[in-house]
């Protein structure tokens, strides 16, 4: 019945006569439940001609119809065991189904009270034991309701109601909501309502709450109920808002890797609307040859070989470098994963940008020589720093005297007036030269 139900004889062999066979023939192919209409065989509402079927079947409409809450399976079993029904415990699991799959398009099946988008073989075998778990509730497509039934339909799946469904507007925003990155599903960084939105899918289990009741309040309008008059524009207008909050949604994780991408291109001091690619190119082409520094203790050299990763698209790229600072992949940060990222950027930038000096400095050196270049930086409230000097071998040996100088006279006092007095004396130098 699951899965065969546009075969016919639900595709039992024709020369075989298992019991289950039976079973189909009496209840649903002699009732008409299971017939062809319009060349398709299909579960449908048994034919009016056949009083015992059609009876048990408005019976059934009846008892769903006049609840305003889902209905447990126990409380159908017993009312279609009672006069005057008289249906067999053993029949009404496979009677349920039928008239599950025949009324679909209106119905809500729960299990544990979590909403059920489509009946599995699995939920069957667990039904038959325990019916107790499973609820059922009806979907009356009338008045506001219907109105409010084919907006969302023409507007998230371009449908009419006679080709569309409650199960596919749910089936639909489902396959939307799983789709988002982890980030964007706990980001705080979003429209206050698009938030709410997007919490509402969490918080509700009931698709008919979240439809008319839960997404218009998160959008800011009234829940949708009969007993309401409403304007003939309220809900293209609530559609709208909605259609709006959801692009937010699809859009943030974008974003997130946008503002990435601008943060790295001001901490490299770059212009502001190079687009990602050319970025890319920048960077590959501008310090090219910089990993071969040993910086591996504080990071730089794998931040350089993430910068340099050619083997991947840009996106990737860049999700690549923003996983190495955030400790994890951006399409699952939290709120500390980018604060962690944001702040080593910086860091990691400001390195870059002096190895790439220094690197340039180094170019000029004969290779021939003995010469290498140093970047000595102080940073302070009377402002930085920077600059590069060269120290060949004939110097080295001067130097090393002038140090084991310098340590002896200073081998008792504290290290850190040592760093102190080694800052006021590069500042002194640089004033006097």
């Amino acid at each position: 019945m699951l899965s065969h139900a546009h075969i016919e004889n639900l595709g039992f062999e024709q020369n075989k006569f298992p019991p289950e066979k039976s079973i189909y023939r009496a209840l649903f192919k002699e009732t008409g439940v299971h017939r062809k209409q319009n060349g398709v065989w299909s579960i449908v509402a048994p034919k009016a001609n056949n009083y015992q079927m059609h009876k048990v079947w408005q019976g059934i409409d009846k008892f769903i119809d006049e609840q305003d809450k889902a209905v447990n399976l126990n409380a159908l079993y017993q009312h279609l065991q009672q006069p005057p029904y008289g249906i067999k415990a053993g029949v009404l699991p496979l009677l349920f189904v039928a008239y599950y799959l025949a009324n679909q398009r209106r119905l809500a099946l729960y299990e544990n009270g979590v909403f059920c988008p489509q009946m599995s073989l699995e939920h069957f075998e667990i039904l038959l034991k325990r019916p107790d778990l499973f609820s059922v509730e009806v979907f009356a497509m009338e008045g506001v309701k219907a109105n409010l039934f084919s907006h969302y339909l023409k507007k998230l799946l371009d449908k009419t109601p006679e080709d569309g469904s409650l199960l596919d507007i749910i089936k639909a925003l489902a396959r939307f909501i799983h789709s988002l990155p982890d980030y964007t599903q706990h980001t705080k960084n979003l429209d206050k309502q698009t938030l709410t939105v997007r919490d509402a899918f969490a918080k509700t289990q009931s698709p008919i709450q979240l439809l008319f009741e839960h997404l218009p309040k998160a959008c800011g309008f009234s829940a949708f109920t009969e007993d309401e008059l409403v304007a003939e524009k309220y809900p293209e207008e609530f559609m709208n808002a909605l259609v709006s909050h959801l692009k937010q949604l699809k859009q943030a994780y974008p974003d997130l890797l946008m503002n990435f991408q601008q943060q790295l291109t001001h901490a490299l001091k770059l212009e502001p609307t190079l687009s990602r690619a050319e970025l890319r190119q920048y960077i590959q082409q501008h310090y090219q040859g910089l990993d071969k520094y040993n910086h591996e203790r504080d990071g730089l050299q794998a931040f350089i070989k993430r910068l340099q990763n050619n083997k991947t698209d840009d996106e990737a790229w860049l999700e690549s470098i923003a996983a190495l600072l955030g400790k994890a992949p951006p399409n699952k940060w939290r709120a500390e994963h980018q604060a962690q990222a944001e702040y080593q950027l910086v860091q990691q930038c400001e390195r870059l940008l002096e190895l790439a000096k220094l690197h340039t400095h180094q170019l000029k050196i004969d290779p021939q020589s003995d010469c290498d270049a140093m970047l000595l930086r102080l940073v302070g409230a009377e402002g930085d720093i920077n600059q590069v000097v060269y120290v060949d071998n004939d110097s080295k040996p001067k130097v090393d005297s002038m140090l084991l100088d310098l340590k002896s006279s200073w081998k008792h006092q504290d290290r850190r007036l040592q760093l102190v007095a080694l800052a006021r004396m590069l500042k002194d130098l640089q004033e006097e030269s």
